[in-house]
């Protein structure tokens, strides 16, 4: 870990029994915790100046989305990342790279106010380009940032860092933070298994955002055979009254042909939405269906700039889709489950997975067709005899993927309980996530204008609490990459393309049936 400030972490202190001591002897004090030299930060990113765009928007609001205040664009250098907190509209991390992207030159979180100026920034210890930091909030409004740094043949060092101290939460092979996730003050952190050889499966630290990562309650998912790897977290239950703790959260799984779910329990507590029967969640939601850029971030967040598709040459919006039922998987057995997680649920993955959500039931956006290693849709027939082609080998959850669609078009399906819908794409997504609102949620991907096509385009649609998509999806703008932030009804769209970047401010309510 490069050196810089010293921070004062605290140590796991192991319990010890009183067999030896007696009235007479005085207590023995603690060992002092160990200091922990966090990284220095790199210097501040260069500050971006946004002005109020006019004439005709270079985008277009998702159905159901109108906005909520004027867009705004910034110039910005071409090798410039960016991503967001996932429920905290007006703030991005901003980093400025080298021309081949291979370092960081500056790195700084910045919150815009509603004229487009800099209300705040701050450091934060993002060290390279391919170990994204996960964010999170404390209830009072700070932050919380995972950070990590390889030492050579998959090793990695992952910190936690807050606004005014530092921790380490372990070193192992390839043990870097996948998600985090605050709830009114209570988190959950989302990891590989930590060891010095990587291991299937994951763990979750469940603590309160203020205390010390050594305080957090630890759990581990032992995936059997060799498969089995940490995806999302897809909710968080705060914790109950006089607890620091949160009560439990969902997270994702992937495995090579499916998605599982499980809840991780924290502190104790009452029932709640993701603590009930997956089977009753599910069917509380309802039975209908529901950055390609210099640096690689794969954090839930990509980005793209202004002009649109022009009028003759607009890329074609994906089908709606119709909604299908799907085989039930089998019973959850093979996954290990120890005392405080249980496998909830599983869906059929056969093509890869883009993101995880509880709406409060699991929901999930997936490949809905086989890609290449030229990210390409792969039809049946193409590779004969390959044993990955969907005619050749049936999947162990739910007896393969027969909905696949066999013509050259992608798609893209949503799934929650045992149906799914699949919408059109001119081509297989790069990336996606899944955004909560107030009722039901925001999904959006990048993806090429078609196969091989060196032309990006963010879509957006959106799914209602059972997961299924309302209405058309919407080409929303060409794009390098983008982020997106949802609080409540507002989304904030954060898209470039080249040197611009284009804020949109979104309000996404109850969708109108004349729209």
């Amino acid at each position: 870990m490069r050196r810089g400030a010293c921070f004062s972490g605290v140590a796991l202190m192991a319990a010890t029994g009183c067999g030896q001591c007696s009235p007479s002897s005085p207590p023995v004090p603690p060992e002092p915790p160990p200091s922990f030299e966090a990284p220095a930060p790199l210097p501040p990113a260069h500050a971006w100046t946004f002005q109020e765009m006019r004439g005709v928007p270079l985008f277009a609001s998702p159905r159901g989305c109108t906005p909520r205040a004027p867009a705004l664009r910034a110039q910005v250098a071409q090798s410039t990342g960016f991503l967001a907190e996932r429920g905290t509209p007006s703030t991005l991390v901003i980093a400025d790279a080298s021309d081949d992207a291979s370092r960081l030159l500056g790195v700084s979180l910045v919150t815009f106010d509603a004229a487009g100026a800099i209300a705040a920034q701050r450091p934060l210890p993002w060290l390279a380009p391919e170990v994204p930091p996960r964010l999170g909030r404390t209830a009072e409004g700070g932050w919380l940032s995972t950070f990590g740094e390889h030492h050579g043949a998959g090793s990695v060092e992952l910190g936690l860092a807050r606004e005014d101290a530092a921790e380490r939460v372990g070193e192992g092979d390839r043990f870097e933070a996948v998600d985090l996730m605050c709830e009114a003050g209570a988190c959950a952190l989302l990891t590989p298994r930590l060891g010095r050889v990587a291991m299937p499966g994951a763990e979750v630290w469940l603590g309160a955002a203020t205390a010390p990562i050594a305080t957090w309650k630890r759990v581990v998912i032992e995936a059997a055979g060799d498969e089995g790897q940490p995806l999302a977290i897809a909710a968080i239950e705060p914790s109950s009254p006089g607890s620091a703790v949160p009560r439990a959260a969902l997270v994702a799984l992937s495995f090579r042909k499916h998605v599982a779910f499980f809840r991780a329990e924290g502190a104790p507590g009452d029932a709640s939405p993701i603590a009930a029967d997956a089977g009753q969640a599910m069917a509380d939601a309802g039975q209908a269906m529901m950055d390609a850029g210099p640096i690689s971030t794969d954090a839930g967040q990509t980005t793209a700039d202004a002009s649109p598709p022009a009028p003759d040459a607009s890329p074609p919006a994906p089908d709606a889709g119709q909604a299908s039922a799907e085989t039930p998987p089998p019973a959850p057995g093979n996954v290990a489950a120890p005392q405080g997680v249980r496998e909830t649920w599983r869906v059929a993955s056969p093509h890869g997975v883009l993101d995880a959500l509880g709406l409060p039931a699991p929901t999930v956006m997936l490949h809905g067709t086989p890609v290449d290693d030229e990210g390409c849709v792969r039809t049946r027939g193409a590779l004969a005899g390959d044993p990955q082609d969907d005619a050749a080998q049936e999947d162990e959850v739910g007896g393969g993927d027969r909905d696949a669609p066999t013509g050259s078009r992608a798609s893209v399906r949503f799934a929650q309980g045992g149906q799914h819908v699949d919408v059109q794409a001119p081509a297989p997504p790069l990336r996606g996530a899944l955004r909560r609102l107030r009722r039901g949620a925001l999904a959006t991907w990048i993806a090429p204008l078609g196969c091989r096509s060196t032309r990006k385009v963010v879509y957006a649609v959106r799914l209602d609490a059972s997961g299924k998509p309302e209405g058309a999806v919407i080409p929303v703008a060409d794009a390098e990459r983008y982020a997106v932030a949802a609080s409540g009804d507002a989304v904030d769209l954060w898209l470039q393309r080249g040197d611009a970047v284009i804020w949109a401010r979104l309000t996404c309510g109850e969708v109108s049936q004349g729209r």
